[in-house]
């Protein structure tokens, strides 16, 4: 992986440690993601890297998700990827250290290589092996309360959001 600084006019490089890809690369803001079909031990990872520090972050993903292709980072601040084979989305939640897999419909081919998420925070992807779009509706991450009062006894009826921490409410 190269940087140049405009600056002094120089590269700065890293070596990823990998067998195979990297297939995408990501900037989240704070730092670069890389998917990677398999790492120096030969499994499928991501790799996040601190252009500051250039300090690497090795997130080894499980083995029967293969091929990690897309990324992309969720208003959550979580990185999303595709596998290219196998019908899967994953989540990666930095913070807490957790990668979660979703099953896609459908039929396993090598036909998935990329999502987008909406500013809502849902996950699009195209399968265009069994020829469809899909979503992950993401509205799970949002509380929504619906309280009923009584107005004669000084109660009201209305609508309380809560949302204590994953960002802005809508």
């Amino acid at each position: 992986l190269y940087s140049f600084d405009p600056e002094d006019n120089r590269f700065r490089y890293c070596l990823v440690p990998a067998n195979r890809g990297p297939f995408d690369l990501l900037w989240d803001g704070e730092r670069f993601w890389m998917s990677i079909q398999e790492d120096s031990d030969g499994d499928p990872a991501l790799f996040s890297y601190d252009p500051d520090g250039w300090s690497i972050q090795l997130w080894t993903l499980p083995s029967d998700f293969s091929k990690p292709h897309g990324l992309q980072v969720d208003p959550f601040g979580r990185i999303w990827v595709i596998a290219e084979w196998g019908r899967r989305v994953g989540c990666l939640d930095p913070e807490e250290g957790t990668f979660t897999i979703y099953q896609l419909p459908g039929a396993p081919s090598e036909e998935c290589y990329d999502l987008a998420i909406d500013p809502e925070g849902n996950v699009w992807f195209v399968h265009d092996g069994e020829n469809y779009i899909g979503y992950l509706h993401n509205a799970a991450f949002y509380a929504l309360y619906l309280p009923h009062f009584d107005t004669r006894a000084g109660w009201w009826t209305g609508v309380a959001l809560k949302n204590p921490e994953r960002g802005d409410i809508r």
